[in-house]
């Protein structure tokens, strides 16, 4: 609700335990890209930081996620709206 923007991810393919295709919620730590952090949560986030992209932090525990969203107010189901229904135009509607 403040503006800071995550994308989350999961599965065999990303920095996430178990690594391996799941359930949405039966992962302990997951792939995370953020923009727009507070210095105190990029040091917090620090420890999970990808080597090759600075706004990636890998195999992030989803407890600290959800302290996160918490921190900045929450989730903005307006957005998460927006960013479906352009990804959905982009993709031709599919």
């Amino acid at each position: 609700n403040d503006g800071c923007y995550l994308s989350i991810q999961a599965g065999v393919n990303y920095g996430c335990f178990p690594c391996e295709d799941m359930e949405t919620f039966d992962y302990d730590a997951v792939e995370l890209y953020c923009s727009d952090l507070t210095d105190q949560d990029k040091d917090i986030l620090s420890w999970y930081k990808s080597h090759s992209d600075n706004s990636m932090y890998l195999h992030v525990p989803v407890v600290l996620i959800d302290s996160l969203i918490e921190k900045h107010g929450g989730i903005n189901t307006n957005s998460i709206d927006k960013v479906i229904e352009e990804h959905k135009n982009d993709k031709g509607g599919h």
